[in-house]
């Protein structure tokens, strides 16, 4: 198995599949492989029914997104506004990003340079 520096694997963080993975087993200690694996599958399964249909009743009342990616996108927004793109090249995906200055804190002001192609900032 291949880990880069940041501990991802598969675009996941190790600590997180494992601390999901010990969630979804967490009672299932010391049982024969087969009940194992029938406890997993059960698990999985109430925990996909349970979610789409949470989501699928946020759709239902006219949202177009369920709830936790519409909070995920205020928190981007909230983030992006203190960022201006100033150079964009969509060939090869690499752009300059300005902070901007804040006042208040006295911070901001840098410029980054951004390749979405090589994962570089």
């Amino acid at each position: 198995m291949t880990y880069n520096k940041e501990g991802r694997r598969y675009g996941h963080m190790t600590t997180n599949l494992s601390e999901c993975v010990n969630k979804v087993l967490k009672d299932c200690r010391n049982i024969p492989i087969t009940t194992l694996v029938q406890s997993t599958y059960s698990r999985c399964r109430k925990y996909f029914v349970n979610h789409g249909r949470q989501a699928q009743k946020q759709l239902n009342a006219g949202q177009i997104y369920c709830s936790k990616v519409v909070k995920e996108l205020q928190k981007n927004q909230e983030q992006a506004c203190s960022h201006i793109v100033r150079i964009y090249d969509i060939h090869s995906t690499r752009f300059e990003v300005e902070e901007t200055f804040n006042p208040i804190t006295q911070r901001g002001g840098q410029k980054l340079a951004v390749n979405l192609n090589d994962h570089y900032c």
